[in-house]
């Protein structure tokens, strides 16, 4: 049987619970949305920038699903990079 205090527990897992997925789903809809607000203020393509921002949403969800406070960075070099093999340009 459950005790007094186990059901407040659960709603309050239930409701954070409720909270993160929100933040999830839309954290995972910035990379689609973002380039083409920056896209006329950045040399960049669009591509460019979602794989930019799309890699930093992940970094978080990571971090924030792992605990994982010293992930590994991608620099400035390996986000131009990994745009340009979005791009299907050679890349040396």
């Amino acid at each position: 049987m459950l005790s007094k205090n186990t059901l407040p527990q659960i709603a309050c897992c239930k409701a954070w619970e409720e909270v993160l997925l929100t933040f999830r789903e839309v954290a995972l809809g910035l990379p689609g949305k973002v380039p083409d607000a920056v896209s006329t203020h950045t040399e960049e393509d669009r591509v460019a920038v979602y794989e930019i921002i799309n890699g930093e949403v992940y970094e978080m969800l990571t971090i924030l699903s792992t605990g994982d406070l010293i992930a590994p960075r991608r620099t400035k070099t390996e986000q131009r990079r990994l745009a340009k093999v979005a791009r299907g340009e050679a890349v040396a």
